[in-house]
């Protein structure tokens, strides 16, 4: 009887080892992968959404609210882009090619007073995603509620 006891008693810690074991390494890839997760977003941040964002801001102060940007402007968007390809999403990145075929047009048409993204479907996207960027990094962001004085 003191075997099966006995038995018993290390079969629970060797269960109670390999529990802890699992749970331990399970734990760590979780941290590793939650470290890359932020890196990443902290990348696309600081990389392709602030810069373009400030593109846009500069924009929106010129002309007192939001019309579209100028070919210049579209243009160094594009050179933000180019740079940073593999954080691109499919989404944004159809949003480009649809804007690169109405720069190509104007160019091609010789017009210079027209306006890229007067729809603001670009703008929106890069201020929402901006804005969710901030917030899953922790940062001050846009929430959509405004504070009235």
């Amino acid at each position: 009887m003191n075997f099966w006891l006995e038995a018993g008693i290390v079969i629970t810690q060797l269960v109670a080892v390999f529990l802890s074991a699992f749970l331990g390494v399970k734990s760590a890839v979780s941290i590793e992968n939650f470290k890359k997760d932020r890196q990443i977003k902290e990348k696309m941040l600081e990389q392709i959404y602030e810069p373009i964002w400030k593109i846009f801001f500069e924009e929106y102060i010129k002309s007192k609210g939001y019309k579209g940007i100028t070919k210049d402007d579209y243009k160094l968007l594009r050179e933000v882009v180019d740079t940073n390809l593999s954080y691109i999403d499919p989404e944004f990145e159809d949003m480009i090619i649809r804007n690169d075929l109405i720069l190509e047009s104007i160019e091609l048409w010789g017009i210079n007073d027209v306006l890229i993204d007067h729809d603001g479907e670009l703008y929106n996207y890069v201020r929402t995603k901006y804005n969710e960027l901030r917030e899953d990094l922790k940062l001050p962001h846009f929430n959509g509620y405004r504070i009235l004085k």
